[in-house]
């Protein structure tokens, strides 16, 4: 089954996202879907607690960052929130709609801090908590990780040259170089379900 459906007590792992959204009152999810993606749409539905749920799929893999260009394509909205499936954390999303507003930016990374992120990418960030670099994974290193939740600007995202791209290895070292990519640090949850072990720790985590 797909990643996002795996089971956590007994319900899907994705509802766990989609109640969070749910809660702070969004109203649409557009979920990316690929192989096995007919197997999400038969579980969650076109409404799920009310709010829509629409679907992109891809025929053909376009990249993290081509499938979100393309999904851009069909809106008007000024930002994307974008989030990874099959990650979770209880950080409020709204909050990062208001620090793009409040302090007029363009894209921002959500972040927290790790002991060990030895399992993820680090952040290079400077005072104003502007993203100088994104290091590839380290062992037994500390320090501000990506967790996979950013709000993007629509504009930006569509001027990008390619319509297949991936967003952390293609899109972001460019926003970086135009110091236009921000970290928003915050505490809180924060599990990744892409190995076993994590997924047996969701149970008792989310």
């Amino acid at each position: 089954r797909p990643k996002v459906l795996a089971p956590v007590n007994n319900k899907p792992f994705i509802t766990y996202i989609l109640n969070q959204l749910i809660k702070e009152e969004f109203n649409q999810v557009i979920l990316s879907i690929g192989y096995m993606g007919d197997m999400i749409r038969e579980v969650i539905g076109d409404k799920y607690g009310g709010m829509e749920i629409l679907y992109f799929k891809e025929n053909t893999p376009l990249g993290t960052g081509g499938a979100i260009k393309n999904i851009a394509k069909t809106l008007k909205c000024r930002n994307l929130l974008v989030m990874n499936g099959d990650t979770f954390h209880n950080i409020k999303k709204k909050k990062l709609f208001e620090i793009v507003d409040n302090n007029n930016l363009n894209d921002i990374v959500l972040s927290i801090k790790r002991l060990d992120a030895s399992r993820y990418g680090l952040l290079n960030i400077d005072k104003n908590n502007l993203i100088i670099a994104m290091k590839e994974k380290n062992n037994n290193i500390s320090g501000f990780i990506n967790i996979g939740t950013y709000l993007l600007n629509r504009e930006s995202l569509l001027e990008y040259n390619s319509e297949k791209f991936s967003l952390e290895t293609d899109y972001f070292p460019i926003r970086i170089e135009n110091k236009k990519l921000y970290a928003f640090i915050s505490e809180g949850k924060f599990i990744d379900i892409g190995i076993p072990e994590d997924l047996l720790k969701a149970s008792s985590y989310i």
